[in-house]
This record gives C-alpha cells, structure tokens and sequence, in this order.
C-alpha cells in the first residue's frame, strides 16, 4: 500500500475516532465504554500510521475498525440503538468501513514489481512529494467535511457555542436601510 493511501486511511481514523469519542462521550455506561475505547484505539492507531508511513497491521486495522459498525448494528437489532445518535455514528460508519475497504482490497492486490533505480539515484516508483501533499488535503477535507456535521450532532456538539452567529445578546437592532 502506497504510503499516500495509508496517509488517507489514517486521517479517516483520526476523524472516525474523533466521533466514536464524541458519541461515547454522551452515552449510557455500556455504550460509552465502547464508543470511548474505540476512539482511543483508532486514534492512537491513526497516529502510528502516519508515524510509521504504513498501516501496522492491517488485518487487525480492519476487523477493530468494523466492530464499532457491528455493535451498533447488534444496537438497533435489541432495539436501543435509539440511545445513540444517528447522523454521528452513520458518518463514521461510513469512513470506517471505506477505511477497511482501502486496507482489505490493498492486500489483495498483487505485489508490486521491483522497482528500478533512475540515473538520478531515485527509484522510477517513488510517490512524488506534491501527491503527498494532495493527497493530504483532499483526505483532510473530505474527513472534515463528514466529521464536522457529526461532531455538532453528538451530545458534547449540543453544547458548543452556535457557530456563525455573531450577535451581540439583547435586544435587535434595526437597520435604517432595511430592504434597500
């Protein structure tokens, strides 16, 4: 696996773990338990991906990724996945199973051949820095894109302050040219 493919597969940890943390955060105890250990472990695991510059294990990255998924599904199969709030935990479902699809489907791909060494001392296979850089930031945007709306629809996002709105608090004040 490309070392820009784990770099996305690891900010998309970075932000499923950012929500599994927000939801367990406002849960009932066994839901909480879960949800919060899930966002440590894929945190921490993200971080080490993008440390290292390859998924540590990928096969356990995919089956860790998905049991936050299969609970949650195991949750509304008894019938108290009401507890939970929807929109957060579809958000980062998603990133999470598209996480475990990049990993899976990279072990599946065949080996790549070995690369030759260019008359400049740099191997013809090398990933450009600038693709890295892309790479990068489209993986930041699309995960912030997906973890902002779900973050403001956990119980610690109920609390934040209304972004966007700058009013000062008390009584409105007209404008003169109103409708101009």
């Amino acid at each position: 696996m490309s070392r820009n493919i784990s770099t996305m597969v690891a900010v998309s940890g970075l932000g499923t773990g950012l929500v599994h943390l927000a939801v367990g955060a406002g849960s009932p105890p066994p839901f909480f338990i879960v949800f919060v250990l899930a966002g440590i472990v894929g945190m921490v695991w993200a971080m080490l991906t993008l440390v290292r510059g390859r998924v540590l294990a990928p096969r356990t990255f995919a089956i860790v990724t998905l049991l936050p998924v299969a609970f949650w599904a195991a949750s509304i199969a008894l019938g108290v996945g009401g507890l939970l709030p929807l929109g957060p935990l579809a958000a980062a479902s998603a990133l999470g199973v598209i996480s475990a699809g990049v990993v899976l489907f990279s072990l599946r791909r065949p080996a790549e051949p070995e690369r030759s060494t260019t008359a400049a001392g740099t191997t013809s296979g090398e990933e450009h820095p600038w693709r890295f850089i892309g790479s990068l930031a489209a993986s930041a945007a699309i995960v912030a894109a997906l973890v902002t709306p779900a973050l403001s629809g956990t119980w610690a996002g109920q609390f934040a302050v209304p972004h966007g709105s700058h009013d000062i608090p008390g009584p409105a004040i007209e404008d003169e040219h109103g409708g101009h």
